[in-house]
């Protein structure tokens, strides 16, 4: 069995570039959430008690499911900042980068400029960072080993 990295890194960075929008992301499923609680019609559940349909089953999983991604978030939003904490205490030169080109969307140019880094170090960065979050996702389930297998 083989891995693929570039879809481990590929995945990495697209979590990695949402974890500065996250709380905004799960703020709106919670919402989403409560409307749905809220758009009940007591009318229609009493015309169809004691009748099959399988509306209610519809909400519950679509409840479930609204639940289930902001669960998802929540572990993202926790491995992420777990990684960027110990960056910003260990080595702070990696957290500049994430927060110069996934925080601030900087061009590699514009990160060269800034930080004093060549675009060979931004590149090793990138890749160590992506593999870095790719690792603690494959433990906690969120990226599935079926995902990235390589096909051969």
């Amino acid at each position: 069995m083989f891995l693929d990295m570039k879809k481990i890194s590929k995945i990495s960075c697209e979590k990695l570039q949402d974890f500065f929008v996250i709380d905004q992301q799960i703020e709106n499923l919670k919402n989403q959430l409560e409307f749905e609680e809220s758009n009940k019609d007591v009318n229609s559940f009493i015309k169809s008690k004691n009748k099959r349909g399988n509306t209610v089953e519809n909400k519950v999983i679509k409840r479930i499911m609204i639940e289930n991604k902001i669960n998802e978030k929540l572990i993202w939003k926790e491995i992420i900042g777990d990684i960027l904490d110990g960056y910003k205490k260990t080595y702070k030169p990696k957290y500049d980068y994430i927060i110069e080109k996934f925080m601030n969307h900087k061009t590699d140019q514009d990160i060269a400029q800034d930080l004093f880094m060549a675009n060979n170090t931004q590149y090793r960065y990138k890749q160590e960072i992506a593999y870095h979050i790719g690792i603690m996702a494959v433990s906690k389930n969120l990226i599935l080993i079926s995902e990235i297998e390589k096909k051969m």
